[in-house]
Formats: C-alpha cells, sequence, structure tokens
C-alpha cells in the first residue's frame, strides 16, 4: 500500500486523537504546519514532517508514512533510556491503509548547523555541546556479547545489500571484504553497547536558550557496539564552524580505527536504500562507494587487520586514495588562488579608494585654480588702479602661475597614473576571470574523468571477476573429468572382477553348503551305527597290544583335534574354513574310532579292556558331537556374516582346500582300510557309510 499524499492528512483525524490522547483541550483547532523533506526518498519509504500548533501553542511534531511501528518501538526504548536527551514518544497509531503516525514532544531550539550557518556558534560552544551529547549516550552503555555484536554485523551488511541496483557480485564483494573486518573485531575484545540515533549530525543536535539540548531523528535509532561512529558521521555531515580543528579531537582520532571507518560508510550505504536515486544521490553514492573501499584499503594494509583481500581491489583501492589525494591537491591548489584572487582584490580596493582620494585632492587643486583665477580677476580689474601694486603683485601672480603649472602637471600625470591603474585593474580582472574558467573547466574534466574511471573500475571488476570464475569452473571441470574417467575405468575393471569372484564364491559356498548338509546326515547316521557296535563291542573280552597302541595314538589325535577345536572356537566360530577343519578332524576320529571298533571285532578276547577305552572314546565323541552342533549353529548365525568377508578370505580357503583334500585322503585310506578288517570279522555285515 502506498503512504497517503500530504494534502490526504486530515487535520480532524489528527485533531480527534490529540483530543483523545488529552493533549489537547475539546473544540480546539489544529494547524499542521509541513516541515521540507532533507532528500527525496523512495515512494515506499516516505516520511512527512508536520509541527502540529495551537494558535500561538506548539503541541508536538507528527511524523507521517508507512512502517512507523517499529520506529515508535525504538524510539520509545531510546527515550526511557535517555530522557534528557531524546524527545518523548507521545502517541501513535495506524489508519487503515497502513499509514502511521507518530506524534514526539516538541523542542524549541534551534539546530547546531543553523546555528554555525547564521553565525551565532563558536567553534568551542560546538565542541562543548557536541561533548555533551556524547557524554549522555556514553551512559547507556551496556555489556553485550559477541553473538550480539555478530548480529549486528550481519544485519548491517543485509541492508546494505538491499540497496537498489546492487548486483550479486557486488553483494558477494561487500560481504567478502567487509565482513571479516567486523567480525574480527566483534571476537577481538569484550564487547560492549550504547545507544545512538543512527544520524548523530549537527542538523539532527538541538539547543535552546536555555543550554538544553535534544538529538532528533530516530529512524536508525538501536544498540549499537559501533560506538565511534557518531564522531564520523557527524565530522563528515554536520556544518562545521570557522576556527574547528578537527585533528585536535581526540574523540575523532580514537573514532578513525578500521572496524569503526569499514562499520561507518557501511551502515551510511544502507541508508541510501530509501533515496531515490537522482543524479546527485547517484554522485553521493558513488562517493561513499569509494569511501568505503578507501577505508577497506587503510583496514587491510595497516596492522590493524590482517585479512585475505583482493590483490584488483587492493590496486583500485590504491589508485582511489591516489586520485582523492590529487583531488585534495588540487583543491587546495585552488583555494590558494581564491586565496591569492582575494588579496588581490583587497589590493586592488585599496589602490582604487588611493585613487580616489587623490581625485579628491585634484578636486580640491582644482577649485583652489578657480579661486585663484577669480582672484587674478579681481587684481586684473584693481590693476589699473593700483599700478604699483599691480607691478608688485604681477611677480606674486607670475609665482602663481608658475605653482599653477606645476600643479597642472602633477595633475596630469596623476591622471596618467590613475588610467593606468585602471588597465592594471581591468587585465588582472581578466585574468581571474580566466583562472576561475579555467578551475571550472578543471573541475569539470576532473568529474568527468572520475566518473569514466568509476564506469572502467566496475566494469573491469565485474569481467574480471567472471572471467576468473569461468577459468575456475573451467579447470574444476576439466580436473574432475579426468578424475571421474579414471574412476570409472577403474570401477568397471574392479565390477567385473568382484561379479566374478562373486560368481565363483557363490558357486563354491553352495558346493560347501550342500558338502555340509551331507556330511551332517552321514555324521547322524554314523552316531546311530556307533550305538549298535557298542553293545557288539560288549563281547569283546581281548585286548591286543596293538590296539592299545592305535588307541594311545587316537588319543594323541583327538587330544590335538581338541586343541584346534578351542583355538578355532575362539578365534573365527563362524568361518567356513574353521567349521571344514572341525568337521574334517571329527571325519578323522569317527575313522579312528570305526578303526578300533572293526580291530575290536577281530580281536574279541581283548573285549573287556577294550570297552573302557572304547566307552571313554564314545564320551569323547558325544562331547565333540555336542561341540559340533553348537558349532553348526553357530556358522548357521554367522554365515551371512561369513559371506561378506569371503573377499578377504580367499587365500585362507584355498590353503583350507588343500588341507581338506589331504585330510579327505587320509580319512579315505583310514576308511577303506577299517571297513575292509571289520567286513571281513563280522558277522552282521554293517551299514556302508556315505562317501565324502
Amino acid at each position: 500500500m502506498m503512504p497517503r499524499s500530504e494534502s490526504s492528512v486530515e487535520p480532524d483525524e489528527v485533531q480527534r486523537r490529540l483530543i483523545k490522547a488529552g493533549l489537547i483541550k475539546s473544540r480546539t483547532k489544529i494547524r499542521l504546519e509541513g516541515y521540507p523533506a532533507a532528500y527525496v526518498r523512495q515512494s515506499q519509504a516516505r516520511r512527512w514532517n508536520y509541527r502540529v500548533t495551537t494558535g500561538d501553542r506548539v503541541v508536538c511534531h507528527l511524523v507521517a508514512g508507512l512502517a512507523l511501528a517499529e520506529i515508535h518501538h525504538q524510539a520509545n526504548e531510546f527515550w526511557h533510556a535517555r530522557p534528557d536527551l531524546v524527545c518523548q514518544p507521545l502517541l501513535f497509531w495506524e489508519s487503515a491503509d497502513g499509514t502511521g503516525f507518530l506524534c514526539l514532544e516538541h523542542f524549541d531550539g534551534r539546530s547546531l548547523d543553523a546555528l554555525v550557518g547564521s553565525g551565532d556558534m563558536t567553534a568551542d560552544k560546538w565542541t562543548e555541546t557536541v561533548r555533551r551529547a556524547e557524554a549522555l549516550l556514553v551512559q547507556t552503555t551496556r555489556p553485550s556479547t559477541s553473538a550480539c555484536f555478530q548480529e549486528e554485523v550481519h544485519k548491517v551488511l543485509a541492508e546494505a545489500n538491499s540497496l537498489p541496483g546492487l548486483t550479486p557480485i557486488d553483494a558477494g564483494l561487500l560481504n567478502d571484504l567487509v565482513r571479516p573486518v567486523l567480525l574480527k573485531a566483534a571476537n577481538s575484545a569484550s564487547p560492549v553497547a550504547q545507544w545512538t540515533n543512527g544520524d548523530f549530525t549537527g542538523g539532527n543536535l538541538l539547543i535552546n536558550e536555555k543550554g538544553e539540548i535534544r538529538l532528533i531523528d530516530y529512524e536508525y535509532a538501536q544498540l549499537t557496539h559501533f560506538r565511534s561512529a557518531d564522531w564520523l558521521r557527524l565530522a563528515h555531515f554536520s556544518v562545521l564552524p570557522p576556527g574547528l580543528d578537527l585533528e585536535a579531537l581526540p574523540e575523532l582520532r580514537a573514532a578513525r580505527q578500521p572496524a569503526q571507518e569499514l562499520h561507518f560508510w557501511v551502515s551510511h550505504l544502507a541508508h541510501l536504500q530509501h533515496v531515490e536515486m537522482e543524479n546527485e544521490s547517484k554522485d553521493h553514492r558513488s562517493e561513499v562507494i569509494g569511501r568505503l573501499f578507501q577505508a577497506f584499503a587503510l583496514a587491510t594494509s595497516g596492522g590493524a587487520a590482517r585479512a585475505e583481500s583482493s590483490l584488483i581491489l587492493r590496486a583500485l583501492a590504491e589508485r582511489q586514495i591516489k586520485s582523492d589525494a590529487v583531488v585534495k591537491q588540487r583543491t587546495e591548489w585552488a583555494g590558494s588562488l581564491e586565496r591569492d584572487l582575494q588579496a588581490a582584490r583587497v589590493a586592488h580596493d585599496a589602490k582604487t579608494a588611493e585613487a580616489l582620494e587623490r581625485t579628491t585632492w585634484a578636486r580640491q587643486l582644482e577649485a583652489e585654480i578657480a579661486e585663484t583665477r577669480v582672484l587674478l580677476d579681481e587684481r586684473t580689474r584693481d590693476a589699473t588702479e593700483r599700478t604699483l601694486w599691480a607691478q608688485t603683485m604681477e611677480a606674486d601672480l607670475v609665482q602663481t602661475r608658475t605653482l599653477l603649472a606645476q600643479r597642472s602637471q602633477e595633475l596630469d600625470e596623476r591622471t596618467k597614473w590613475a588610467r593606468a591603474m585602471e588597465a592594471d585593474l581591468s587585465r588582472m580582472t581578466s585574468e581571474r576571470n580566466a583562472q576561475f574558467t579555467m578551475t571550472r573547466s578543471l573541475e569539470k574534466d576532473l568529474g568527468d574523468a572520475r566518473q569514466h574511471f568509476d564506469n572502467l573500475t566496475r566494469e573491469h571488476a565485474e569481467r574480471t571477476a567472471w572471467a576468473k570464475s569461468l577459468e575456475g569452473e573451467l579447470d574444476a571441470a576439466k580436473v574432475k573429468f579426468a578424475e571421474l574417467t579414471a574412476a570409472y575405468d577403474e570401477r568397471t575393471a574392479w565390477a567385473k572382477t568382484l561379479q566374478q569372484d562373486v560368481q565363483a564364491h557363490a558357486a563354491r559356498l553352495l558346493e560347501l553348503t550342500a558338502a555340509h548338509e551331507e556330511r551332517t546326515a552321514w555324521a547322524l547316521d554314523l552316531q546311530r551305527e556307533l550305538r549298535v557296535h557298542a553293545a557288539r563291542i560288549a563281547e569283546l573280552k581281548v585286548l591286543n597290544e596293538a590296539l592299545v597302541a592305535k588307541l594311545e595314538a587316537v588319543e594323541v589325535e583327538k587330544s590335538k583335534i581338541l586343541r584346534e577345536l578351542k583355538v578355532a572356537q575362539y578365534g573365527c566360530l563362524a568361518t567356513q574354513r574353521d567349521l571344514l577343519a572341525k568337521e574334517a578332524a571329527l571325519r578323522q576320529v569317527m575313522a579312528s574310532k570305526l578303526e578300533a571298533q572293526t580291530e575290536a571285532q577281530a580281536l574279541t578276547q581283548t573285549g573287556r579292556r577294550l570297552e573302557a577305552a572304547i566307552s571313554r572314546a564314545q564320551h569323547d565323541v558325544d562331547r565333540l558331537l555336542l561341540q559340533f552342533n553348537e558349532v553348526q549353529r553357530a556358522a548357521k548365525a554367522e554365515r551371512e556374516k561369513a559371506k561378506a568377508t569371503l573377499e578377504s578370505h580367499r587365500a585362507s580357503i584355498d590353503q583350507l582346500e588343500a588341507t581338506s583334500a589331504r585330510l579327505r585322503a587320509e580319512l579315505n585310506r583310514y576308511e577303506s582300510s577299517a571297513l575292509s578288517r571289520y567286513f571281513a570279522r563280522s558277522s552282521k555285515s554293517p551299514s556302508s557309510a556315505p562317501s565324502a
């Protein structure tokens, strides 16, 4: 919604609100006297200021415009913090179209700028008034945190980035250059904050006849961590009194720090987002940006800050500093010429006065000569009567004529001299006009050159940044393409190899699974046969010495297998390699036991002694079977994990297969030998064992 125009501000509505708030009496007519705008604002940020009066009494100061609620809140907070410096907010309301109305306490005083302009403010009085206001603001200082400090930095940069016409490149440069310096200041010391109106200038500082002061204009009022920015703004945007030496002010010298300077110019650039960009405003914006880069160059070149900066931008900033120095030098030279011209004017005025004085004296001489001529005529008329006296006076007349001739000659000489002075004055006037014309021409050429330089600088910076970004993206794309090509080739080969290995291991795993299931069934059959043979072995009574030796070897082998099983249980209970090793060992034990049973069947005379040994062997075999079952259950649970680690166990599987083949051959040999002896001597043929 657009704010209403000046003609649409309804005095009746304002009067009704003031009566309701008790600021004026009922049926009191008010009058709105508008203040001229200091600058042209954009339509969505336009403000109107009025002085509300009733007769001879000023009621309040009225501000109208959009988005005044936040300004009212800040002004109210500011007033509570410093009521002896801030005008009290009296009333605030918003209309249906979103226009806000803020009534502030009226202070009958004049600004420092107006007093300096009228010659009613000396340098000492100006300094004393400013220091009084700053002392009151310093009393609002409070401790803060680094987070609040950083929040203020991000806020002012965000407001500066919203400046109309600012491109993403400009915003990136602003963030990359200014943000590190300001954030370094946020982390350098214990942060404190104080109140400021955000526009501390001589035009906003009022003083009345009693010496009371007020600080007005609260659009940018806030708690700030950059307290010295008030002095910088005061020095740059105020009318300074004659005889004031800014360099002699210790507050201003302390304020000229890199972070303070950068924050001041960035915040001022952010304030320009509400200004309508006309020719004068654009020139001011260009000057502010130049000042900003100059402050950045000083911040990064001195010992106060060592932030990473762009070489091109640093060179441009240094060139801007040199250009400003040249302009300053030429301005001083023009001022010197102006002072010389003023001195020439003073000398010319003195000569003119002297010429006038001498002209008056010459006229007096002419009057005296006229009187002398009258007297001469009178004496001539008396000469006829007084001959003797005339002869005496003749000599006087000759002398008078001689003196008159001398005076006439002097008058001619002085007239010539006056004309020569007039010619010199004309020549000096012509020279002054020529110098003035040349100065104006130089100023115009300098302005054109500065504008052209700024345009070239921006265009060069943009194209350089664009070219560098394109070059960087091209190099990165080349490197990334090469990496992706190599990775693609490598992963393609790896994927093919992995696919082959997975297929081989899957086939191997299926084979091992089938073999495991077959061997499990065979072990169960063997266990049942062992129980049948145990009943038959009870009839054996005689122990053969050879069988004892064989049983001892079996016990040794069994102990070895048990130790291997324990090591396998603690090492890797779930791997297929250990499962196959334990299964082969168990089959060897089974084969040894079967051989022992066959020998016992053949040697029935040694049955008693063999019965006890077989019972112990049966107990050990049962225990081994229990362990085997536990291993089998653990193997089923860990089978999926074994698949994942199958790649790393390829070498171990190959070695295991070799060992398994060797054990399988030995087991087959033992089985063949034992079964041949067993079937030869047994009365009843036992069921044959399945092949491995």
